[in-house]
């Protein structure tokens, strides 16, 4: 039989997973409704099916247990891919997390509800099903707006303050969440920091601690314009209390194998947590800010990580490194972007800076 990793997705976007699954000697089994996927060329076995349907990939799984192995499976996209990740896991009988706590996790109003029942820190939340719901539209202002599952990354997300049209942007969050419900909670002021590592037997490996550079625009939507590196050697109380929350998740969700993404809102030293994310994540994460912070083949690494050989990684040994994208609200797939690298954190925060404070000020 042929040893074999799955990979969700066949596109653009999977091409360095899949070829680093190919340098380690291992056959792919590509899973996407695209036949013209790009990825295509390089996988042994392909499934033309949604990534979001387990029901209909399952027929076509069975048939090739026959003549494979399957040992891992790695899955990049957010959202319902996350689901169909554990459920073909579940399936082969990969101790990867239930399919209930995937589920949990990648709809925000559950991921809230059960986070807080965990006692992880959470901003105060509501949960809104309908634009009906909403009675007072005053008591919205300052409040943040987000659609609980969406097919694209940072959209529908929004903050309110009392110059916005407050229906219109209501009705844009309910129209992008693809279970009709949305999320309103406290605004915290704050930075953003985002945990990115990999549980393997149900510990935690932390790759970096990264600080994403949001911004709302005039319209009160979310703009992401890039991430940076965060001193962590510099900072070890809140990064602390980042990983001890983290542990709690893992725990109480019972992950045991998975790549690991958790962003929180930071205030002083309290970390809130705004999402969790079983994936490998997008905004050219894999292509450019990892290997540029840890120095290795981040597709590589994954790739081992999710054989089990499981490395320790040193916080000491991180560059200091951001990516900075260009003022739009255009997909980060197809924005300008400049990536940095720096020889102190000192240094990377001046050229951070410089470079938002000079390039792609229009907005678009």
């Amino acid at each position: 039989m042929l040893d074999t990793i799955i990979c969700i997705g066949a596109g653009k976007d999977q091409l360095p997973i899949i070829e680093a699954i190919k340098k380690a000697g291992f056959r792919v089994l590509a899973i996407d409704q695209n036949k013209n996927a790009p990825g295509l060329n390089l996988c042994d076995f392909y499934i033309q099916e949604s990534t979001h349907d387990f029901a209909k990939l399952k027929p076509h799984l069975e048939k090739l247990l026959v003549e494979c192995n399957f040992l891992s499976i790695l899955n990049r996209s957010s959202g319902y891919p996350v689901i169909t990740t554990a459920e073909i896991s579940n399936f082969l009988g990969f101790d990867n997390l239930p399919v209930t706590s995937a589920r949990n996790i990648v709809f925000k109003d559950k991921c809230r509800k059960q986070s807080k029942r965990l006692g992880v820190k959470v901003p105060f939340f509501d949960i809104k099903n309908n634009i009906n719901d909403i009675k007072d539209y005053k008591e919205l202002n300052g409040k943040i707006i987000k659609s609980c599952i969406t097919d694209i990354g940072k959209s529908g997300i929004f903050v309110i303050n009392e110059n916005q049209h407050i229906n219109k942007i209501l009705k844009e969050a309910f129209k992008l969440s693809l279970n009709n419900r949305i999320l309103i909670e406290d605004y915290i002021e704050g930075i953003d920091l985002q945990l990115i590592g990999f549980v393997a037997s149900g510990k935690l490996t932390v790759f970096s601690i990264i600080e994403e550079l949001n911004v709302f625009n005039s319209k009160g939507k979310l703009n992401g314009r890039g991430m940076k590196t965060f001193d962590i050697e510099n900072n070890q109380a809140i990064v602390s209390e980042i990983i001890k929350q983290c542990q709690m998740i893992i725990n109480g969700f019972k992950i045991t194998m998975s790549p690991f993404m958790a962003s929180f809102r930071v205030k002083n030293l309290d970390a809130y947590l705004i999402e969790i994310h079983l994936d490998i994540g997008g905004d050219l994460l894999l292509e450019h800010l990892m290997p540029a912070t840890l120095g290795v083949n981040y597709a590589d690494l994954l790739v081992e990580f999710s054989m089990k050989k499981v490395k320790e990684i040193s916080s000491s040994f991180l560059s200091p490194a951001a990516i900075v994208f260009e003022n739009s609200q255009e997909l980060i797939s197809n924005r300008e972007y400049q990536v940095i690298e720096a020889d102190s954190f000192s240094n990377l925060e001046i050229k951070v800076s410089n470079l938002i404070g000079s390039m792609w000020q229009t907005q678009k």
